[in-house]
């Protein structure tokens, strides 16, 4: 009971090995602003980021 099975441990890591090799680039940016430029290429094309605030 205190050990995991082999089998349920290789299938923990079907699942997960997968996301773990799917590593995406780091950008970084300054405090304060709305974030990396990168992020706008999330947005459908033409679309601007919201402004809660304004």
């Amino acid at each position: 009971m205190l050990f995991a099975r082999q089998d349920s441990v290789e299938a923990a890591w079907r699942v997960v090995d997968p996301v773990l090799g799917d590593a995406v680039p780091v950008h970084g940016y300054q405090r304060g602003t709305w974030g990396p430029k990168e992020g706008d290429s999330l947005l459908p094309h033409g679309d601007d980021w919201h402004d809660p605030v304004a």
